[in-house]
């Protein structure tokens, strides 16, 4: 098997509830559960108005704060919340993570009947390969007509699957040619992200079953992508 490091592992929820909040009402719950955060960063989104992110999709759930903890964040947007783990220590310690941001929301859900719909919830692993040419993988074929050698060109795939029989989309994308500024890194990259659509009920009566059909989604598809390497003529 390729040798990876997870550059970004995130889960994140959509949501709606009385115009009077945004999620930003969860800022001090998050702060007392998680305890003492290392930082508190606004992100350049909060500068746009209020009015303009309600109107566009792509800035509605993108966050506007980052509370920073060793290894992970907690990410709030205007109307989304999630955890994203810069040091990955494996599932187990992502979920009890995300449980404890999932409890958060839901009780102050009931406490203040804030009526939240959730929309999606979402869960994307970006992994990267230093050094390697993804696309050089027996169990990845790509063939252009009169194009020569194609694997060693500059690739960047993206494969979008319909919703599934278990409401889950998901998306995939492959580069083979991706640069980590931090370090100068240079290799391949496998992003599987996935959303599903929900009932809020079902998922409070079931949280843990369905992150772990979610994670255990992805995994298969890693496995599927990502097999031993075979030696190429």
């Amino acid at each position: 098997m390729l040798e990876t490091d997870k550059l970004d592992v995130i889960f994140d929820i959509h949501f709606n509830m009385n115009k009077n909040f945004t999620a930003e009402l969860f800022l001090s719950n998050i702060v007392e559960v998680f305890k003492n955060p290392n930082n508190i960063i606004n992100t350049p989104i909060i500068d746009i108005p209020l009015d303009i992110r309600l109107i566009d999709k792509n800035l509605r759930y993108q966050p506007i704060k980052e509370i920073v903890y060793d290894g992970y964040s907690v990410l709030i947007g205007t109307y989304s919340l999630g955890i994203k783990c810069d040091d990955y220590k494996g599932w187990d310690y992502f979920k009890e993570k995300i449980l404890k941001l999932l409890n958060i929301v839901f009780d102050k859900d009931k406490k203040m009947e804030l009526n939240i719909t959730l929309e999606q919830c979402g869960m994307r692993y970006t992994n990267f390969f230093r050094n390697e040419n993804i696309f050089q993988l027996d169990s990845i074929k790509v063939q252009i007509k009169n194009e020569s050698d194609i694997r060693n060109k500059h690739l960047h795939l993206k494969i979008i699957d319909s919703i599934d029989e278990e409401n889950i989309k998901s998306i995939i994308i492959l580069d083979n040619r991706v640069e980590i500024k931090s370090t100068n890194e240079v290799g391949s990259v496998l992003d599987i992200i996935l959303h599903k659509v929900i009932n809020k009920d079902v998922f409070i009566n079931n949280k843990e079953g369905i992150l772990d059909n979610m994670h255990n989604y992805i995994e298969k598809k890693y496995s599927t992508i990502i097999e031993k390497k075979e030696e190429r003529d």
